[in-house]
């Protein structure tokens, strides 16, 4: 966690400052709020889309051969790697794109006689596997949804910090006693 967290209530009170709205009720906390969490959200996509590894969450899923998928976890957002453990080696599973679901189908799932390679693909809220009906334990490794901000609190965000040799760095740390996620990230913005 970064020594210079701040909470909801100080941002709120700093973008009030910032726009001379102290004590203004022309825009209401629940409207600021809207604009904050958009803003949190669109830094998110930069951070999962940049730097992809600052956000991994794991599910595992235990399949005995009797069903073809999973459901993703609740905050899901972005799937980043999947591995599959059977007979006590790893693979890296590899994504199968919607016009690939029935390349296994006329061969039960075997190519000139060798096992074919597992291979996933997110639909909706699961996780669906071809060769239909591993058996093993699959690992999702994913980026979670933005945490947003909620009336209650609960979450804080790190301030802006000029570094004269590198541009500005900004710090995040979002943390949610409901959710457990604690990150701690920067992002360096070269400058022109």
């Amino acid at each position: 966690m970064p020594t210079n967290a701040t909470t909801f209530a100080t941002l709120m009170t700093r973008v009030r400052q910032r726009a001379d709205m102290v004590g203004s009720t022309f825009v209401s906390d629940a409207e600021i709020r809207t604009w904050l969490n958009a803003a949190l959200a669109e830094l998110h996509d930069i951070m999962i889309l940049c730097f992809e590894d600052y956000y991994v969450n794991e599910a595992s899923y235990t399949f005995t051969g009797t069903t073809e998928s999973g459901t993703l976890p609740a905050a899901f957002y972005k799937a980043l790697g999947v591995d599959f453990t059977s007979g006590g080696t790893t693979y890296t599973v590899k994504p199968f794109s919607l016009q690939e679901r029935n390349m296994y189908n006329g061969n039960a799932g075997t190519i000139e006689g060798n096992v074919a390679p597992l291979r996933y693909q997110i639909r909706g809220d699961s996780i669906y596997f071809i060769p239909k009906n591993p058996v093993g334990t699959v690992t999702l490794y994913y980026a979670p949804e933005c945490e947003q901000y909620a009336t209650g609190g609960g979450v804080s965000i790190g301030v802006l910090n000029a570094d004269p040799l590198t541009g500005s760095t900004f710090t995040l740390a979002t943390t949610s006693d409901s959710h457990n996620f604690n990150v701690g990230m920067e992002i360096v913005f070269a400058q022109n």
